[in-house]
């Protein structure tokens, strides 16, 4: 039984990865074009205007990201000597909080692969990792604030009294960085 929800599973996702999406591509030069979008499988993107019109390939080389499905995706350098990591842009601001939602290349869907393999490996059961951007660097958070991530808030010490009684707790990345964008800086 075990076997024939894990095959049902993976060809769900084989199905759903034929699939576009209406967005919106963002080009280096500053240009932008709708149409419908797909995940390529080795990274970057397929696009195309319409359903009928030519495909197109893009990557970090030349698109800044997407927007599709109501999110919005950017290449971001995470570390110099990697190629810019896709990352969902999920809160915008002084401090602006980016998402690998263990978005896996291979698939439309965020965490498509990562659930597959956590069904028979285990792992971090889809958690998504959390990259902070502040004046221009790129701080990977991981799942939760650590204590060395708090000197970047100790400028705003009611987001520091409310991670300090709990009210925030340290595992909810985005309502800190919310919170520190609504009132502190």
């Amino acid at each position: 039984m075990k076997h024939l929800f894990s095959l049902c599973f993976v060809f769900f996702c084989f199905i759903a990865h034929a699939e576009y999406n209406r967005g919106t591509v963002f080009f280096k030069d500053g240009s932008i074009s709708k149409g419908l979008i797909k995940i390529k499988t080795e990274g970057g993107i397929k696009f195309k205007v319409n359903e009928n019109a030519e495909i197109a390939e893009y990557d970090y080389h030349s698109i800044d990201g997407f927007d599709t499905e109501g999110k919005h995706y950017k290449y971001i350098l995470v570390h110099d000597k990697e190629a810019p990591r896709l990352l969902n842009e999920t809160l915008k601001g002084s401090i602006t909080l980016y998402c690998d939602e263990m978005y896996n290349q291979n698939s439309n869907f965020p965490n498509a692969a990562s659930v597959t393999s956590n069904m028979f490996i285990g792992g971090n059961n889809g958690a998504p990792c959390y990259f902070i951007k502040v004046n221009d660097d790129v701080i990977r958070i991981g799942i939760r604030i650590k204590k060395k991530h708090l000197k970047i808030f100790s400028s705003c010490e009611s987001l520091m009294d409310k991670i300090e009684n709990k009210e925030l707790k340290k595992r909810n990345v985005r309502g800190i960085i919310s919170y520190y964008n609504e009132h502190c800086w």
